[in-house]
């Protein structure tokens, strides 16, 4: 006979898991006597490895590169996107270099020039990638009377009688232009301009690309205020803004605004949940930023007092001894 229903569950108080109704107060019992959950993360952890599962995933270390202190769940991520003084490598060099001097690097190495080997034109590396796509090595086939374009047989001499007295070919780039607009089409594409943001002056077809890519003035926001400012100052203003704290509404833990992301990726509020275990466990975070203390610290620190009293004692008992010995 088929089974009818599902065994019915219940939610376990302590571990907020569902239980099946029958073994309910055996999981209880065990559950509330051998397990805790994490005041950080939310999961449920052995008493015993408490200490040993903040210390391998949640206590604060410092970064081998910058010095800065994360919890240890998060360094990996610090590392390889939030840490100023991690390698990155210059696209225009390939020179490795720290994150926080990688943009003025690029600034300084994108303005170089490089020849061009099908127009033999030098052309500064910024602006390498676009001059690529549109280049054809244009000046090295000029002819006087030819367009290279496929022309019928039959029509070639009143082609190249139209074409050697109406049309050239644009130096630049090879485009045929109109003889009586050449220098207007130079003008509308391949003139010095200057760039209105930063006042350096590039060929007019590649200004927009500038603007939009390559500029030091350009406005972009920063991704965690979304405050609009100059390229150039970018990079200092996250690094700064980054450390932000804003509280998690799912744990109410303040975080900083440049681990928000890997947060909230593991994040189930676990902090909210108060059950009570069978001991203390390590604060999760506190609101003054002060740092968290390690576990059994209070512990040392009682043992440390017990000590110091009872040498006190020892001394003050010695010394009335002596005294009474030498007053008989």
């Amino acid at each position: 006979m088929a089974v009818a229903s599902e065994q019915a569950t219940s939610i376990c108080s302590h571990c907020d898991r569902a239980i099946p109704s029958f073994n309910l107060d055996l999981h209880v019992a065990h559950c509330s006597r051998k397990l805790e959950k994490c005041k950080i993360c939310g999961d449920m952890i052995p008493i015993k490895h408490a200490d040993e599962h903040f210390l391998s995933t949640h206590a604060p270390v410092p970064c081998s590169l910058c010095s800065e202190t994360v919890e240890r769940e998060v360094l990996a991520v610090h590392k390889g996107e939030n840490c100023p003084q991690r390698i990155l490598t210059c696209e225009y060099c390939e020179f490795p270099l720290p994150a926080i001097d990688l943009f003025k690097h690029q600034e300084v190495c994108g303005n170089r020039t490089e020849l061009c080997q099908l127009c033999s034109r030098y052309i500064r590396l910024c602006e390498r990638n676009v001059h690529e796509s549109r280049c054809n090595g244009g000046t090295n086939n000029i002819t006087e009377s030819s367009s290279d374009r496929v022309i019928p047989a039959s029509n070639l001499d009143l082609h190249a009688a139209h074409s050697f007295r109406k049309l050239e070919k644009c130096k630049i780039y090879g485009d045929m232009v109109p003889k009586n607009h050449a220098e207007e089409h130079f003008l509308s594409t391949h003139a010095p301009v200057a760039c209105s943001l930063c006042c350096e002056p590039m060929e007019r077809d590649v200004l927009e690309v500038h603007k939009g890519e390559n500029c030091p003035q350009r406005i972009v926001t920063c991704e965690y205020c979304e405050l609009p400012l100059p390229a150039i100052d970018l990079f200092k203003h996250q690094e700064i803004c980054g450390n932000r704290t804003e509280r998690c509404h799912l744990c109410s833990r303040y975080i900083r605004l440049c681990e928000r992301h890997v947060h909230e990726s593991r994040c189930n509020g676990g902090t909210n949940i108060t059950a009570e275990s069978s001991r203390n466990t390590i604060p999760a975070e506190r609101d003054d930023g002060s740092p968290r203390r390690q576990p059994h610290d209070d512990s040392k620190k009682r043992l440390l007092f017990t000590i110091a009293v009872t040498g006190i004692t020892v001394l003050f008992g010695s010394l009335f001894f002596q005294r009474k010995t030498l007053d008989s």
